[in-house]
């Protein structure tokens, strides 16, 4: 059964719990419940449990929602173990993806089963008082996560772009998570005072089609579930997707960074080896292709939930008057959001080296290495020098460019450090 009203979505999550609208089955059922007088009560329980019973496409999405919830808490708990364990792990990007990761493990435990709960039987089962608490933990668990993600996007652009300015420690790391918890938390604030549960008058039907939804009038509803879209959805978005537009210019195409590999080039080419500059410029690329991944498969995820609020909001679409197709795009919108929690781990496994060899460490019976030997081992591999061919017309062309005689005064200043100043080991590129 579908949810067919607009609550309050913070970012599409919230719908799923909202009052729902009357199909006609729920209109006959509702009124033999409301004229008991005229018709037996037993009748009326019969039909109602006839009613919430799941169909077999119902079933359909139980099982997938069931699949998500496996490979999903599996998958973040593993990334929490893999980066806490190891010390060349904890990274600045990678902490903010520990935040991600938790983010998305509460809203498959506590939030994924009661919305799978409420959407097939349009029942709240759950007591009033879990009610207020799991909508307050939908919406700080989604704010969480496109806060981090928005932070991971400001992390990379100074830390890219302008690394002379980037002075990023463990300590500014842990206070800007907490800030993001507080933010979203205080976001979801009135969940906690405005939700309501409600039910039957009859102690019989009382358990049955039961709803918890946002207690405030039309207007103000509005308001709010408007100011949640905009502040955790649009607006994130917006700004996300300009600073990685401004990362990807400066790593693709920058003249800047053309400069400097080519004039890394030209000192290979001269005394045949190749640099660290080289091996990090390659490691930030993979980096920031994972990162916008992950950034693209939260924006379509949560589309449609947000889209479907909005064409309804602006008129488009008569809540009230639904085919009966909306309830089946409902549950698959909510599966999305639910599928872009789970999926993630799976990104870091097949678009991270170092997040796939740390995974296998995990399942594999070796002994694992000491960790200080191995970050040494890391650093001694991602420094030596390769051999490369030398070409005479390239070795020529490289004697009329050095390092030395680049105008820029920034980039004398990282070549002159070879590791960019604010790229150490904390904030390096172990992702």
């Amino acid at each position: 059964m579908g949810e067919l009203n607009s609550s309050h979505l913070a970012g599409g999550m919230n719908d799923s719990l909202g009052q729902s609208a009357l199909t006609p089955d729920f209109n006959v059922c509702k009124s033999i419940c409301d004229a008991t007088v005229c018709f037996d009560l037993q009748l009326a329980v019969k039909c109602i449990e006839e009613y919430i019973f799941p169909t077999p496409l119902e079933w359909f999405f139980i099982c997938l929602h069931l699949g998500l919830f496996t490979i999903g808490v599996v998958g973040n708990v593993l990334v929490c173990f893999v980066v806490l364990r190891s010390k060349h792990m904890q990274t600045v990007t990678n902490l903010f993806i520990v935040n991600l990761a938790c983010a998305d493990a509460v809203v498959l435990v506590l939030c994924s089963p009661s919305t799978v709960l409420q959407s097939v039987t349009e029942t709240w089962f759950l007591g009033e008082a879990m009610c207020k608490v799991v909508i307050f933990f939908q919406n700080t668990v989604v704010g969480v996560s496109v806060l981090t993600l928005s932070a991971i996007a400001v992390e990379r652009y100074f830390a890219i772009c302008r690394p002379l300015k980037s002075r990023i420690t463990m300590r500014k790391v842990t206070v800007t998570i907490l800030i993001i918890w507080i933010i979203s938390a205080v976001l979801a604030t009135p969940n906690i005072s405005n939700m309501v549960r409600e039910t039957f008058s009859d102690p019989q039907l009382i358990r049955y089609l039961t709803t918890c939804y946002i207690g405030l009038d039309d207007k103000m509803e509005t308001i709010y579930s408007w100011f949640l879209v905009i502040t955790l959805y649009m607006v994130p978005m917006v700004i996300i997707a300009i600073f990685y537009l401004i990362i990807s210019h400066h790593l693709w195409h920058c003249n800047v960074w053309k400069l400097l590999n080519f004039s890394l080039t030209c000192w290979s080419y001269e005394s045949g080896y190749r640099t660290h500059a080289e091996v990090q410029l390659a490691s930030r690329k993979k980096v920031a292709k994972m990162l916008i991944a992950i950034v693209l498969l939260f924006a379509a995820c949560y589309f449609p939930l947000n889209f479907i609020f909005i064409i309804r909001q602006t008129g488009i679409m008569d809540p009230y008057k639904d085919s009966p197709i909306v309830p089946i795009v409902f549950m698959f919108a909510h599966w999305l959001c639910y599928f872009n929690s789970a999926l993630n781990p799976l990104i870091y496994n097949f678009m991270s080296v170092k997040f796939k060899k740390e995974f296998r460490n995990v399942f594999s019976c070796h002994k694992r290495p000491n960790p200080s030997l191995q970050q040494e081992s890391t650093w001694f591999h991602s420094t030596r020098m390769v051999r490369q061919p030398t070409n005479n017309s390239t070795h020529s062309a490289c004697r009329m460019l050095r390092i030395h005689d680049v105008t820029y005064p920034a980039l004398r200043e990282l070549s002159s450090h070879r590791v960019m100043d604010g790229e150490n080991m904390v904030n390096g590129e172990s992702v």
